[in-house]
């Protein structure tokens, strides 16, 4: 049955991955950190399960939001809506939920983690470890 769909498709299958949104989202800040931290829980969380029912745009946006809230501690601003697509925070709240749950509470991808606490990736994984430490449940599912 797969070989039927990528001859129908003629094998031009694409997956634009939520880093090429946060490359763009990027544009609105001048921040490697928030850059960093977004990249780390958009590849963190987009080997799980849960994040199968997210665009990778969602994806991104999302994890650029939780970036700034957690270096800058600051707001969706309109361009940040403008250079996500279009996204809100009431849009992105399932999602901000969902990541939020999932890099507090499951068991880490051990190579993402270690690859983003490296020097070079600008200690993303343990920055986000330390802010999450630090944040209640709740007062992480109010970070609007």
């Amino acid at each position: 049955m797969e070989a039927k769909i990528l001859k129908t498709l003629q094998y031009k299958v694409n997956y634009n991955a939520p880093s090429l949104y946060i490359r763009r989202l990027a544009e609105t800040i001048d921040d490697d950190v928030a850059k960093y931290i977004a990249y780390y829980l958009s590849e963190e969380f987009t080997i799980s399960e849960e994040s199968i029912k997210y665009v990778p745009s969602i994806i991104a946006a999302t994890s650029f939001f939780i970036a700034v809230k957690i270096t800058q501690n600051s707001n969706w601003t309109d361009a940040m809506v403008y250079y996500s697509g279009g996204y809100t925070v009431n849009q992105l709240m399932e999602c901000i939920i969902d990541i939020l749950m999932f890099v507090k509470v499951n068991t880490r991808h051990r190579n993402v983690y270690i690859k983003y606490a490296s020097a070079n990736n600008y200690r993303a994984s343990k920055l986000t470890e330390e802010w999450l430490k630090q944040h209640s449940m709740a007062d992480l599912l109010s970070i609007s």
